[in-house]
């Protein structure tokens, strides 16, 4: 697998439904724009998985914040 870091990004968020075997799920959608590349990719999130995501984000700030 190959790793790319990507230095100038825009990052957005969006709501949405995917259709899946019961029917459709409510997700919380990541879109991610290489600028430079003007390279997009999206990646649907189950709405739990983007809260616990929520979470650890706020969590990795504030020790971000603290460290010096």
């Amino acid at each position: 697998m190959k790793n790319i870091v990507h230095y100038t990004i825009d990052l957005n968020t969006f709501g949405g439904t995917i259709p899946d075997v019961y029917g459709e799920t409510k997700i919380i959608g990541l879109e991610f724009k290489d600028v430079e590349k003007e390279v997009t990719d999206c990646y649907p999130i189950a709405l739990d998985i983007a809260e616990d995501l929520a979470n650890n984000i706020l969590e990795l700030v504030a020790k971000m914040r603290e460290s010096k």
